[in-house]
Order: C-alpha cells, then sequence, then structure tokens
C-alpha cells in the first residue's frame, strides 16, 4: 500500500459510537466543543479523553472502552466500505485474549477468532485482524483481555506485505542514510528503532506540519516505549516501511527522531512530499499540550525551518487538519490555535527553546549515559554537613521520571555530630569551567526530584562573577516526582552563599549544585533526580 490515503479511502468507525459515548459520559461531547485561548495551553490539565475519533482511527481509555464493549465492539468503515484489514494498538494485560467475529457474506456472524499480535513490550502492543475476505462490520470480544487503551483502526485496501517490526534489527547511530541529529533529540538508536533503512522518497521540504497522536495524556507507558509501539503499529497494521513522523514530542517533553528529515513520510496523504511531520505525543481535545512539550517542539521546529530555509508564516507551517482533503479531522486539537504564538517564536527567536549568548538550552544531565556532571560524592564539597562519606550517588533504572535513568542519592548519618543534614552536591566538581554557561535574562534552572522520605528541602547554587549564589528552598512532596524551577533573572529567589551576595549580577552563570537538606536522621534517605534542565522563557 503507498503510503497515502485519500479522503475517500479513509475509514470512519462505526457511527453509533459518538452518540453512544455521549449518553453515557454526559457532557464530554459539549466539553470536546469549547474553544480554548492560548493561554489556556499552559494549564496542563489532567483531563483525559474517554474516547477520540478521528478519520480513520478510534482511541478509547477508561468509560470509553467500557462502553464500546458493552455495544458489542462493533467496527465498520466509512460510508459502510468493504475492510480488509484492522488494526489495533493497545496498552494493558492479556491482549491475546480478544477475539473477534464478522458478517459473512450472507449476513451471519463468524465463529470468534483470536486477534493477532504482532507486538509485545510490557504493557503496549500492536495487534492486527487480516479478514479472509472483505466485510463491512467486525465485532470484538474483551473476554479476559485488561485494557487501559485501545485503538481501533479499518483499512478499506490492502496493506502492503511487509516485515513485521520486531523482525527487523535494532537501529545504530552510525547508520548512513540518516540525516544530521538536531541538538538534544533522542536518536532512533537511543529509543530503540527498528532499521527500516531508506524509507520514503527523498524530497525538499518546504512545508512544516503538526500533529497528535491521539494516544493518553497521562501516560504508564515510557515516551521511548511508546515510540516503539507506535512504530510497530505503522508497520505491522498499515504495511508502511517506517514511524509516519519526521520527529515526534514525548509527554516527557524530549524530541525522538523519527524518519529522516531528508526523505518523505507518511503523515498528510497526498501532501507528504516537501513536507515534515512534528507528531506530539497526547490527545489534545480537552487537555492543554504540556509546556516543556511546547518547548520543546519550539525547539525542533526552529533547527528546522532555519536548516531547510522554511518560510516562518502560517502558510508555511500548518496543522494536519488544515491540508486539503484532511479538514474533516481534529488533529492537532488544541495545538492549531497555538500555531501562531509558534510562527511568532521562531520569528523573534522567542519561545522555548530560544537560545542566545552561547546558551545551550535543553536538557543538561539526562543520567541516560551515565552519571554526567553530577559525579561527585555527596560530601565531595566541603560545605557539606551532617552526612557521613558512607553516602553515595548512583545511577537508577527503577525509580525513573523520563527515559530509562536517574540520579540516586543515597544520605546517611554522620553519627559523630547532631547537626542537621546540608548536602552540597556539586555539579562539574565545583569547577565553573565544566559546566555549561547559562543565560540570566529569562534563564531558568530546574529539575525533577521524588523521595519517600518527610522533611526534604532542595535547592540550586550557581557561580556568579562575585561567588556563589544559592536560590530559596523548596519542599519535596513524597511519593511524587516533582518539577522544580528557579529563575535567574528573579532577584527575589537568591540569597547569598559563601562569597556571593545574594544577587545575580553577571549576564551568565554556571550551575554549581543542588543542595539537599533535612533535619538529622537515623535511617537512610533516598532522593532521586533526573533531566537536570534549563531553558529560556
Amino acid at each position: 500500500m503507498k503510503e497515502t490515503m485519500s479522503k475517500k479511502q479513509r475509514p470512519q468507525p462505526a457511527a453509533w459510537l459518538t452518540a453512544l459515548l455521549a449518553f453515557v459520559i454526559p457532557g464530554l461531547a459539549a466539553a470536546q466543543e469549547q474553544p480554548a485561548s492560548v493561554d489556556a495551553l499552559n494549564q496542563g490539565d489532567n483531563f483525559e479523553a474517554q474516547w477520540h475519533v478521528e478519520t480513520n482511527e478510534i482511541s478509547l481509555t477508561q468509560k470509553g472502552i467500557g462502553a464500546f464493549f458493552a455495544e458489542r465492539g462493533l467496527v465498520e468503515a466509512a460510508d459502510k466500505a468493504p475492510m480488509y484489514r484492522v488494526g489495533l494498538m493497545l496498552d494493558g494485560h492479556n491482549v491475546q485474549a480478544l477475539t473477534w467475529t464478522m458478517l459473512d457474506a450472507r449476513g451471519r456472524w463468524t465463529a470468534p477468532e483470536p486477534v493477532v499480535v504482532t507486538w509485545n513490550e510490557g504493557l503496549s502492543h500492536v495487534a492486527r485482524i487480516d479478514l479472509p475476505y472483505p466485510t463491512r462490520m467486525i465485532s470484538l470480544q474483551r473476554n479476559d483481555a485488561e485494557l487501559a487503551f485501545v485503538q481501533i483502526e479499518p483499512h478499506t485496501e490492502q496493506p502492503a506485505e511487509a516485515p513485521l517490526a520486531a523482525s527487523l534489527p535494532f537501529e545504530t547511530e552510525n547508520a548512513s542514510v540518516r540525516a544530521p541529529l538536531a541538538p538534544g533529540v533522542v536518536s532512533r538508536a537511543g529509543w530503540g528503532a527498528r532499521s527500516t533503512g531508506a524509507c520514503g522518497e527523498g524530497h525538499s521540504p518546504k512545508f512544516l506540519t503538526l500533529h497528535h497522536t491521539s494516544t493518553p495524556n497521562n501516560d504508564s507507558i515510557s515516551s521511548p516505549a511508546r515510540m516503539r509501539q507506535m512504530q510497530a503499529f505503522h508497520i505491522d497494521t498499515r504495511g508502511w516501511c517506517d514511524f509516519a513522523y519526521h520527529y515526534s514530542v514525548g509527554i516527557d517533553g524530549k524530541v525522538y527522531e523519527g524518519r529522516s528529515p531528508d526523505r518523505t513520510g507518511a503523515h498528510v496523504g497526498d501532501w507528504n512530499t516537501n513536507n515534515l511531520g512534528i507528531a506530539v505525543v497526547g490527545t489534545f481535545i480537552g487537555f492543554n499540550p504540556r509546556v516543556s512539550q511546547l518547548d520543546a517542539l519550539t525547539s525542533i521546529s526552529r533547527w528546522l525551518v532555519n536548516r531547510y530555509g522554511i518560510a516562518k508564516n502560517r502558510t508555511q507551517i500548518k496543522g494536519h487538519k488544515e491540508w486539503s482533503g484532511h479538514t474533516s479531522n481534529d488533529c492537532p486539537g488544541l495545538l492549531l490555535p497555538w500555531l501562531p504564538t509558534l510562527v511568532r517564536n521562531l520569528s523573534d527567536g522567542g519561545g522555548g527553546g530560544g537560545g542566545g549568548g552561547g546558551t545551550a538550552p535543553g536538557v543538561m544531565d539526562s543520567f541516560e549515559l551515565g552519571l554526567g556532571r553530577f559525579d561527585s560524592a555527596p560530601t565531595a564539597s566541603g560545605s557539606t554537613i551532617g552526612v557521613s562519606t558512607a553516602s553515595n550517588i548512583a545511577r537508577n533504572n527503577v525509580r525513573v521520571r523520563n527515559g530509562q535513568w536517574s540520579l540516586q542519592v543515597g544520605l546517611r548519618d554522620d553519627t559523630s555530630t547532631s547537626l542537621n543534614w546540608d548536602v552540597r552536591l556539586l555539579s562539574g566538581g565545583g569547577n565553573s569551567n565544566h559546566n555549561l554557561r547559562l543565560q540570566k535574562a529569562g534563564g531558568r534552572v530546574g529539575f525533577w526530584a521524588f523521595t519517600a522520605a518527610p522533611g526534604v528541602t532542595l535547592s540550586l547554587g550557581v557561580d556568579d562573577s562575585d561567588g556563589l549564589e544559592r536560590s530559596n528552598g523548596r519542599v519535596l512532596p513524597v511519593n511524587s516526582w516533582t518539577f522544580f524551577e528557579w529563575k535567574l533573572d528573579d532577584q527575589a529567589m537568591w540569597e547569598g552563599f559563601a562569597s556571593g551576595n545574594g544577587t545575580i549580577t553577571a549576564s551568565q552563570v554556571t550551575l554549581d549544585s543542588i543542595f539537599i537538606n533535612r533535619a538529622q536522621n537515623a535511617n537512610e534517605v533516598f532522593i532521586y533526580v533526573d533531566d537536570v534542565s534549563f531553558r529560556i522563557q
């Protein structure tokens, strides 16, 4: 099958679904129709759509899944066109229990058969139903399958036969068909992509198109795992040669490399040539994209428009539904009213991910490849008091906020003193020459943190031109990953430490340390840190 799909070929789900779910979940349909202001995009609501219907797929969570199967799990295509295959993207357990039946030529239901699961990885799965002959309706039976998310896509033309994603080798960092990697982007090898070679045709990008993925906003699957699942879904069920988009922005605020931007994608039907596609992970119908996602989207968009000379205007930068033949869908949801802001940020150099003055915005230490700059023991600084030399640091792959690794800080009491704990966890060994220079104007420095121990307070130390300045302390809630961020240009957030005067006077600083404070404690305490980052607002 060609990697395009005409408007006529785009199948619709059964017409009863919208009416049914609007009845089962009162007020949901009305909520989806409410316009959102651009300012509302920064709110980060925790709303999760129970159902969402795009022109060629049904996405279901929670009550939407229950309502769908309560009505026999019926699936049909637009205008009741015959279906050849039905693709399924599934989150949950025991998905092999799903079965299906179909209407035969005489209008009778066939005996149940199991779906064919082509991809399994933890909670994420891909499955498909290859029908023995075209039919106008099938019925899915949940049986004992435990499902948290379901995406269903009927196909009204025969998909091409291609190797399954699981049978392909893993991508390598030195793949010759890849374009140069933008700064801060997670490479295909980095997220565990399957190698697909030179997928797509060569082209000269002139357009940039934004999408959302219609997957969960509050995801229980890591961003790399979601990338691997989506790649398998596109290959195994659609018969495409690779992941449809050139880049994806995960709910973790990181950009993931997809297809080479030097080759066509499969994201806007008949308009793929000379058109770059970026998919932001989530369903932005009643849910506002996270600020971290908007920042990352701005950063990769700036790199692309500058590299390819794409005009920074709303004619060349579009949402999916703005292309001819695609206006009946919702994609990219609430990203669409934000596009004028994106264009303005690209034109004036502002917005998330912006740079200037030698600054390097983005994640400075992710701990994915090592300890990064935080490779000194908690007692390496002479300013640390209250904890013993048995305190240590290590990479940890169990308690993680983003990616596969975090930094674990294990603190043990110094029994020779009754002093409270005050730990100066050094970055770059406390040497400013080993750290990135960060722009004061608009600069924001932060990190994610987690602990199960109450009473932990966190702050930052930065090297200024006249000494070390320390931020005000923030209490770390227990048993919840929390993001902390301080403004370099807000004097109220800083106080003097050592020789510092309490005011950041230099135009650039470097990150010196993370401070950890707690009352004296006889038990070992663990604090986890992930994605130490910098941005300009």
